[in-house]
């Protein structure tokens, strides 16, 4: 009985990991333009990356680490989609 109490009450580390991760790939979205370019990803990342932050705000740390790999995870695309876009535009490789 004992260590299910001890186990029940540990807390979940702040997902810092994550959110440095999100937080550079809309960085990096933002350089390419990836709100012109793929603005459907875009938003996605933005919006799950406030309702992480705020989620973190409020300790509730399991749910703001899937909203921080969400919003990687489409900040990531909007700038592979926005270079693609950008390259074919150019005509480069």
């Amino acid at each position: 009985m004992f260590i299910f109490i001890a186990t029940a009450c540990e807390t979940i580390p702040p997902p810092l990991e994550s959110y440095t991760l999100a937080r550079t790939a809309i960085v990096y979205a933002t350089k390419v333009k990836a709100a012109r370019y793929s603005p459907g990803n875009w938003h996605k990342a933005e919006n799950y990356f406030r309702q992480a932050e705020r989620m973190f705000r409020n300790k509730e740390y399991e749910k703001a680490d899937k909203l921080f790999k969400l919003a990687r995870d489409h900040a990531e695309k909007a700038e592979n989609i926005a270079r693609l876009k950008i390259q074919a535009e150019t005509g480069g490789y």
